[in-house]
């Protein structure tokens, strides 16, 4: 199997969250041929599970991109596409990885999840049953250069607010709901920089992403409703910071006409450094990069949160691509990288086959 070919055809396919049905066939045909017996779930995601020994190992990437097209270009030494970073190469990464290892007699059990929707509000990881999800250890693929290894991920609150107000001449100058608006943006501002600290990881973010408001040029707008991402870096409680952002909205805004929505809360997470999961991949790593492993913190938010929250187990995300291309128009991913991506994930599982094996002898 052509893994190069793979990774061109896939990233043909234009899959943002909510249309990756064409993706996800691509997917299902793929593990075909690989061997693999698959299913699409309720909610669109594609599963796997390869019978192994007792060792169980979630393997987790996301199918689904973030909206608008880049025309695929593929140069000798990258190619460079919508996905190429996050997180297409990192999920035919641990596919065909897992592809190696099965093919020798004895290898953990295997639990593929190929998820739609984790760009958006509504993930499908969340509808996974928690019998396929509770196994030893995870690895998500996410973009971390290929030689990092994150294990740290900041929370994150979405939210809209919408401000409600009359509808007047835009030459009045009462009852604007965007003027109004703009001063809880102000309050929350103070809040974010209530936990300002030098590093971007540890400081909280509040942000308002979207704005929707009026009809028309020369009227003030009745409803403003503004959408907000709020990360929660672990050194701070994800509930606490909630119930703070709920009292401003509640107490500090004083003669308003709101409706406060919740969209979506995740906890943040953080791995320790000598977690034995962190160790192997470090092993690896050396010996397929000849290089030293890097460990990342992520200011964003993944699918490797959600396991974190529901099992108390080891887990790392993994894969090629540099994060700071992940959401722009220039992702790229080396073809070289990604190719020793498959190496080191591969070994990975079976160091962690052969010392889990010792262990048990």
């Amino acid at each position: 199997m052509d893994e190069v070919k793979s990774l061109i055809d896939f990233l043909k396919i234009y899959s943002p969250s909510g249309k990756e049905r064409e993706a996800v066939i691509f997917l299902k045909d793929l593990l075909n041929d690989l061997g693999i017996d698959s299913k699409i779930d309720h909610r669109g995601n594609l599963l796997a599970k390869i019978e192994g020994n007792e060792t169980k190992v979630l393997l987790c990437s996301h199918i689904d991109t973030v909206k608008g097209k880049i025309p695929i270009k593929i140069y000798e030494e990258y190619i460079q596409a919508r996905g190429s970073v996050d997180a297409k190469s990192s999920l035919l990464a641990l596919i065909f990885a897992a592809y190696k290892i099965i093919k020798k007699n004895d290898h953990p059990t295997i639990h593929l999840a190929c998820v739609v929707g984790e760009e958006s509000e509504d993930t499908g990881f969340q509808y996974i049953h928690s019998d396929f999800l509770n196994v030893d250890y995870a690895i998500f693929g996410e973009p971390s250069n290929a030689k990092g290894i994150t294990i740290g991920y900041k929370g994150r609150i979405s939210f809209s607010v919408e401000i409600i107000d009359s509808s007047l001449h835009a030459s009045s100058k009462y009852c604007n709901s965007i003027k109004k608006a703009s001063s809880l943006i102000l309050e929350l501002n103070k809040l974010e920089n209530k936990y300002s600290s030098k590093s971007l990881f540890n400081s909280l973010t509040i942000n308002p992403v979207k704005i929707k408001a009026g009809n028309s040029t020369n009227v003030h707008p009745k409803k403003c409703e503004i959408f907000f991402d709020v990360r929660i870096p672990p050194s701070l409680s994800i509930e606490e910071i909630y119930n703070e952002i709920k009292n401003i909205i509640k107490n500090k805004i004083k003669n308003l006409h709101l409706k406060f929505k919740l969209l979506s809360k995740i906890n943040p997470v953080l791995i320790n450094k000598d977690d034995y999961l962190v160790k192997i991949f470090k092993k690896s790593i050396a010996k397929n990069l000849k290089t030293q492993p890097k460990l990342i913190l992520k200011t964003g938010t993944s699918d490797m949160n959600y396991f974190a929250e529901m099992f108390a187990k080891s887990c790392i995300s993994y894969g090629p691509g540099d994060p700071k291309l992940e959401h722009t128009d220039y992702e790229k991913v080396s073809i070289k990288e990604y190719l020793k991506s498959i190496d080191v994930i591969a070994y990975a599982l079976q160091l962690l086959n052969k010392d889990l094996n010792n262990a048990r002898e």
